[in-house]
């Protein structure tokens, strides 16, 4: 319940933040990247859940990136899959688990771009602006989530192997 109120209240400050500054916070810039934390905190089916929830309201906000949405539950979901495989036959930490959430935030990046192409050519600096913003956001959240492992804020738990 801690973690569900936790990800609920994340979510919402970074709606807060992208609606109140959409000059700085490009829509979805920090709210992917969270909905991404969320799905590779947890690595399990509760992530999928609660950062489903999450999406879904952004979805009534910005209803024309769907494509967002789909590409980057599709993608975590898989690459959070291939995670929980190579942790669960072995206990040594592997040095691409960080590469996975930004891949994770680039691929739905692909999928975020569909709408703002159809409309036209985008204003100049758009991609970089989105994804200087959208990247900087990951690598806050995965120092947060890897410092909270570190200090035993965060437990793991594995289908076969159970709590560490």
């Amino acid at each position: 319940m801690k973690q569900a109120a936790f990800w609920l209240m994340a979510f919402w400050f970074a709606l807060v933040l992208e609606q109140a500054r959409p000059d700085l916070f490009p829509a979805g810039s920090i709210f992917l990247p969270t909905a991404c934390a969320c799905i590779f905190w947890a690595c399990t089916a509760s992530g999928m859940l609660l950062s489903g929830v999450g999406l879904l309201a952004w979805l009534v906000i910005n209803p024309l990136h769907i494509a967002a949405v789909c590409t980057l539950a599709v993608a975590s979901g898989w690459l959070a899959g291939r995670l929980n495989r190579k942790r669960r036959w072995s206990d040594v930490r592997r040095k691409m688990q960080w590469a996975h959430p930004i891949l994770a935030v680039l691929i739905s990046f692909g999928g975020y771009l569909v709408p703002v192409l159809r409309e036209g050519p985008p204003v100049a600096g758009f991609f970089i602006h989105w994804l200087s913003v959208g990247l900087s956001a990951t690598l806050v959240l995965m120092i947060v989530s890897r410092l909270s492992e570190e200090l035993g804020l965060r437990r793991q738990v594995d289908v076969l192997s159970g709590q560490r």
